[in-house]
């Protein structure tokens, strides 16, 4: 099984969560634990860096749609940034690319 590494980082006034490994069925409870943990904290934007991610599944998507449905109902902003080609992939195919909030140049 492969890991998952989550470094939670301030910059700017937003917290940043640094993802580094596989999500997946074994690993996205700990995704789910950060972000909580994460919309618990005062803070203008919360940011999932998934550029060190080398693998994301549905269940990571569960998480990540779950999360951004409260970060919008709590009036927190949650974006996800620097996502792989391969995880972008995943977002396309199952039409989440159109669901979730990510980091633009623009937000």
């Amino acid at each position: 099984m492969a890991g998952l590494n989550i470094e939670v980082v301030e910059r700017d006034g937003s917290l940043v969560l640094c993802v580094e490994g596989e999500l997946d069925l074994a690993t996205s409870p700990l995704l789910d634990e950060q972000l909580e943990r994460a919309e618990a904290r005062e803070c203008s934007r919360i940011v999932v860096d998934l550029g060190g991610v080398g693998f994301l599944d549905s269940t990571a998507l569960g998480v990540l749609a779950k999360h951004a449905a409260v970060s919008d109902k709590d009036g927190q902003r949650l974006r996800i940034a620097n996502c792989p080609p391969q995880a972008m992939r995943v977002f396309t195919v199952t039409g989440m690319v159109d669901h979730l909030p990510f980091l633009t140049d623009e937000s």
